[in-house]
C-alpha cells in the first residue's frame, strides 16, 4: 500500500470506529487529532464526504487528489500519524481493522515509528508491514 493510499485506510478506519457507538474516548479522539493534523499540513481537505460514506470510491478519490497536492514531507509526517491511529484503533476496535484487510508493503517512513503494541493483534490480523525502510527512530516491541 503506498503512502497515500495507508492515510486513506487510516482516515476510513477513523471515521468507521469512531463513530460506533461503542467507541473509545481514545479512538474518537486520536481520530480527531489524526484529521486535525491532516487540516493543518494540506489546504482545503474535507473530511464530510468521507465521513458521511466511508466506504464511497468517489470520497476516498476526493481525499486521494487533495492529499496529491501535498508535500512529500508532509505526507511522511501524516503516514507517520497514520500508523499511530491504526494501531489505537486496533488496540481498541480490532473488528475495524480486521474487516478493512489493512495491508502496508514497501513502506517507507520517514519519521517517528512506533510499535509498541507487542502482542496487541496486528500482526494477528490483516494489518502486515513488509520491507519496511525507516529513516529515523522505529521502535518495536514493548
Amino acid at each position: 500500500m503506498e503512502i497515500v493510499s495507508s492515510i486513506i485506510a487510516a482516515i476510513t478506519a477513523g471515521v468507521i470506529s469512531s463513530s460506533k457507538e461503542t467507541a473509545s474516548q481514545a479512538v474518537k479522539e486520536a481520530y480527531a487529532s489524526f484529521k486535525s493534523f491532516i487540516a493543518s499540513r494540506i489546504e482545503n481537505i474535507s473530511f464530510s464526504n468521507i465521513e458521511s460514506d466511508p466506504n464511497s470510491d468517489d470520497t476516498k478519490t476526493e481525499i486521494q487528489q487533495s492529499l496529491g497536492e501535498g508535500k512529500m514531507s508532509d505526507l511522511n509526517l501524516i503516514y507517520t500519524q497514520a500508523i499511530n491511529l491504526l494501531q489505537e484503533i486496533n488496540k481498541q476496535d480490532k473488528e475495524t481493522i480486521t474487516s478493512l484487510n489493512i495491508i502496508l508493503r514497501d513502506v517507507d517512513v520517514g519519521g517517528n515509528l512506533k510499535w509498541n503494541g507487542g502482542k496487541s493483534g496486528i500482526e494477528n490480523s490483516n494489518f502486515t508491514a513488509e520491507r519496511v525502510k525507516v529513516v529515523n527512530d522505529l521502535t518495536i516491541g514493548e
